[in-house]
């Protein structure tokens, strides 16, 4: 059985390990100091991980007022390579949107034009595309912005 809840500081250097393993950790996170970054996020109380047997699989960083300052934005969803496809990303996701609800109305997030995987999971999800930003992250790079009305 899963668990979800907050990330703890413990689980820092599994977070940075697995993260730099991803498409997302190589194309976002190259050369920048991602320990800081994601301790910073334990710190604001961001992080939200799928433990299972005590074991971190996975987990979803939302800045609560991240959007315009108002609304809560998902960074990215992160689950382990080797917990991948047993619908960890999408309960995560679930898990994020109970949590938000009720104080918030609706949630954003964004996702690059090469994660089409993510983008068919949040489509699924009810997230609805509004707009796109160009070379917002990276060079190059399209970013899909979404949202979803809670």
């Amino acid at each position: 059985m899963i668990e979800y809840k907050l990330v703890q500081e413990r689980d820092l250097d599994l977070i940075v390990s697995e993260t730099y393993k991803t498409e997302i950790g190589i194309t976002y996170f190259e050369g920048k100091d991602l320990k800081k970054i994601m301790s910073k996020a334990i710190e604001m109380k961001e992080l939200h991980g799928a433990y299972s047997h005590g074991l971190l699989e996975g987990y979803i960083w939302c800045e609560t007022y991240g959007t315009f300052n108002k609304y809560p934005y998902i960074h990215m969803i992160i689950v382990f390579e080797a917990y991948r496809n047993n619908g960890i990303g999408r309960e995560l996701l679930t898990h994020l949107e109970r949590e938000l609800k009720g104080r918030f109305d609706k949630v954003f997030i964004m996702v690059g034009n090469f994660n089409e995987r993510v983008y068919r999971l949040y489509l699924k999800n009810g997230y609805n595309p509004i707009g796109v930003l160009r070379d917002f992250y990276r060079e190059g790079i399209a970013e899909r912005l979404l949202e979803k009305h809670l």
